[in-house]
């Protein structure tokens, strides 16, 4: 009798299917960050967070909003706090000291996202938390607080209709675009434990409700189970990083796993082992750089990578043929 030591979470192998010719649109909180640059490392067509990490469902489906209208942003929509400009759709990193340096940056974002979108067949979409801080200010829910001290917001819990009447409004419009777009949400497993334990597994549980009333009648739209992953079948705390809280790379990696799984053929696997065969040879550290031997390495892994290129000429791997050939000019000559 074979004895097993997990609850395995049972996934059946999804019709929505993720090849090399379809663009996905990844964004959410930061568990999305893990899942769009395994995609991107295997030479997917991704773009992942292009406003920055976002954590609740109303950020989230207003980042959206923006990006599918390509929104231009002016002066009176950013506001001003410690000496720098900040917009309360975008993370830290778009915030400036100069206000149209930080207007030039958001709206070049905005403009390559919102041509990404556009193209985009699938939308992989993790929410975080239910929670929400509302600047009291402007009355509106952020996306950032940007270390603005608390008592400037109100903070509450979105209920399930909010989030599901939000969410309605922006599928329906994304799928009226020109192209055919699946949609896969998932719940992060990162607690929020600052909102405490019995507050997260609330926020969490509404947003699992949410998703679940969001897709019950779309064909289009699929829901990925990591946090019920990470809950069910990793509940070992040497899955997580050395805060107890956030997933470490054990438990990214074993999702992905089951997310490829599930998302992605047999076919197009093999390729991303290929692809992965050619980014790991790049980071090769030979003993002799002008050695015979690593003139031949180099030359065979050009070999393979041109050979990829004809075979899947959609997967793009120019910067590692580029590497091989550098290295090729600059330690051989040829």
């Amino acid at each position: 009798m074979t004895m097993d030591f997990r609850t395995p979470v049972d996934i059946k192998k999804s019709n929505l299917a993720i090849n090399y010719q379809s663009p996905v649109f990844s964004i959410g909180s930061c568990f999305t960050n893990h899942i769009g640059e395994k995609l991107n490392y295997y030479k997917f067509p991704v773009m992942v967070n292009p406003f920055g990490t976002l954590y609740n469902p109303v950020s989230v489906k207003k980042a959206l909003e923006i990006i599918d209208n390509n929104k231009t942003f002016k002066a009176e929509d950013l506001n001003n706090y410690n000496e720098k400009y900040l917009s309360f759709h975008h993370d830290t990193t778009y915030s400036n000291t100069d206000i149209n340096t930080a207007l030039t940056n958001i709206n070049k974002s905005t403009t390559k996202s919102h041509e990404f979108l556009r193209v985009s067949k699938f939308l992989f979409i993790t929410f975080g938390t239910a929670f929400v801080y509302k600047y009291k200010k402007t009355n509106e829910i952020v996306s950032n607080c940007h270390k603005i001290p608390a008592k400037e917001f109100d903070h509450f819990m979105l209920s399930p209709n909010e989030i599901i009447e939000e969410w309605k409004i922006i599928l329906d419009k994304l799928q009226q675009s020109e192209t055919d777009k699946k949609f896969i949400f998932t719940v992060s497993p990162v607690r929020h434990w600052k909102d405490g334990a019995v507050n997260n597994q609330l926020s969490k549980s509404i947003l699992i409700y949410s998703i679940h009333e969001l897709i019950k009648n779309r064909h289009d739209a699929e829901y990925f189970p990591s946090y019920e992953i990470f809950m069910d079948e990793l509940r070992d705390y040497r899955f997580y990083a050395e805060d107890m809280i956030h997933a470490g790379n054990q438990g990214i990696n074993y999702v992905w796993k089951k997310f490829q799984e599930t998302y992605i053929s047999d076919e197009v696997s093999h390729v991303m082992k290929s692809v992965e065969k050619i980014i790991k040879a790049t980071q090769h550290r030979p003993y002799n750089p002008k050695g015979n031997e690593y003139k031949t390495f180099l030359t065979a892994q050009l070999k393979k990578a041109e050979e990829i290129v004809k075979k899947y000429p959609y997967v793009n791997i120019e910067k590692e043929k580029k590497f091989f050939q550098n290295q090729l000019e600059e330690n051989f000559g040829s």
